[in-house]
């Protein structure tokens, strides 16, 4: 099961669609206040929800306490499919201008954008990119069907077809871990950190006040008695 996610006027559009990329049902508007509350609802039949790029859905589901398992990110899975020699000699490659990532977006994929203000604020799932930069969901649509397309003809020879649709995949879900870390953060124990320290620099003791040790006082009156000689 593939939904689609874009922007509307009214909030967001939720569609449908099989793995082809054909519409098997009527789009649907969400308003911005109910967004989070529908997409939970629709998570539990485990789609694969397909959005031009992640940052711009997933860091406010997850502030709005929705987790998300799986999704197609368009514009990761356009980078690869147009500098893939599996895909090369297809339409979708050629037709593509060889644009990096970073050419095609002011931040590159994997730098997120800060998460959005608390859900009792009026600015959650408000636009993190510009309304005009978005695609509307008919190009989704379409650009998820090309994209499709063009995974399908690539050679199935040596597993090629195969390990791209797990590549496409895992640039994905890469997507989401990114989001997910940057969210709830790195865990980190106190105990094991002290443990890595005291390995490299030495058990951890108080500021020594007083004399100096044996190996510094050793050099420091050998170069006092050179001096008095």
């Amino acid at each position: 099961m593939y939904l689609l996610l874009a922007a509307h006027p009214d909030g967001a559009a939720i569609q449908e669609i099989n793995a082809a990329g054909v519409a098997v049902a009527e789009p649907r508007a969400v308003r911005k206040a109910d967004l989070a509350v529908v997409v939970s609802g629709l998570e539990k039949s485990r789609p694969r929800w397909v959005w031009n790029r992640t940052q711009d859905w997933y860091p406010a589901m997850l502030q709005a306490g929705v987790e998300l398992e799986r999704c197609h990110d368009l514009t990761l899975c356009r980078a690869i499919l147009v500098h893939s020699e599996f895909t090369a000699h297809t339409d979708y490659a050629r037709s593509a201008e060889k644009l990096t990532q970073d050419d095609e977006m002011p931040v590159p994929p994997r730098v997120l954008q800060p998460p959005p203000p608390p859900a009792e604020q009026d600015a959650l799932f408000e636009d993190l990119v510009p309304r005009s930069t978005q695609p509307s969901l008919d190009e989704i649509r379409a650009e998820f069907a090309a994209q499709q397309r063009a995974l399908g003809q690539a050679s199935k020879e040596e597993g090629r077809q195969h390990r791209l649709k797990l590549l496409l995949a895992a640039e994905s879900a890469g997507a989401m871990i990114a989001a997910e870390m940057q969210f709830t953060g790195v865990p980190w124990q106190e105990a094991l950190h002290e443990e890595i320290l005291e390995g490299h620099l030495g058990p951890r003791h108080p500021p020594a006040i007083g004399r100096p040790g044996s190996k510094l006082s050793a050099t420091s009156f050998a170069g006092f008695s050179t001096l008095r000689s």
